[in-house]
């Protein structure tokens, strides 16, 4: 089984960890660019540990140190459903042995995914066997033709505007879908944003990481 490794960002010296944000990075990129949200959610949330995991495929588009989830090469619905069933397995092992090693459970579990990653964070939260206590999407989607498996888990959309590598669309028709089968899902179109994450995108993960985790905080 491939190795998952990755950026991480521990809980504070003198707490024990009472959850875990797992972030999932875009096509081409590594965890290296995305463990920048936990060091600035991680002054909100001392007693989290954050994970940004490399993808398991090196970058098709061949620069080193890029890395992919799957390909996009063929970009149809089909077989980016077909990529995703094959990798759910490899990832809900990885997220299982973190949990286990923390002593904690999918209910103290948030998912974090950007443009590739969402669609990958989505996936497993909606599809995987247990419920994460919720998964933040930053500039993708949700992709399935499949019923959802679990529909309890609450779901954040971001998209920005002027988004020029997926359109705002993409989570737009997310969130009707989601909210169409019973999906506490959220949408935040953010006015003048290309494909990124900005300062008001951070807020609104914070926002929700708090309410989602509440009881922690």
């Amino acid at each position: 089984m491939h190795q998952m490794n990755g950026p991480r960002l521990q809980h504070a010296q003198g707490t024990t960890p009472q959850g875990l944000v797992v972030i999932f990075h875009g096509y081409g990129a590594s965890g290296d660019n995305l463990i920048s949200l936990a060091h600035e959610w991680h002054q909100d949330f001392p007693t989290l540990d954050f994970i940004a995991p490399n993808g398991i495929e090196a970058w098709e588009g061949g620069i080193p140190g890029g890395y992919q989830w799957f390909s996009l090469i063929d970009r149809s619905l089909k077989r980016i459903e077909k990529s995703l069933d094959e990798l759910r397995p490899t990832i809900i092992s990885f997220l299982d042995a973190e949990l286990q090693k923390r002593n904690l459970a999918y209910k103290d579990l948030i998912l974090v995914g950007f443009s590739q990653g969402a669609m990958l964070a989505l996936d497993l939260g909606l599809h995987g066997q247990n419920p994460p206590a919720g998964v933040i999407a930053y500039s993708g989607g949700y992709i399935s033709t499949k019923d959802i498996d679990q529909k309890n888990v609450p779901v954040l959309l971001i998209h920005g505007t002027d988004d020029s590598v997926l359109p705002p669309e993409n989570s737009h028709a997310s969130h009707v879908l989601l909210k169409d089968a019973g999906v506490a899902s959220q949408l935040h179109i953010l006015e003048n944003l290309d494909h990124a994450i900005d300062h008001r995108g951070l807020r609104l993960g914070e926002d929700f990481i708090r309410k989602t985790l509440g009881a922690l905080y």
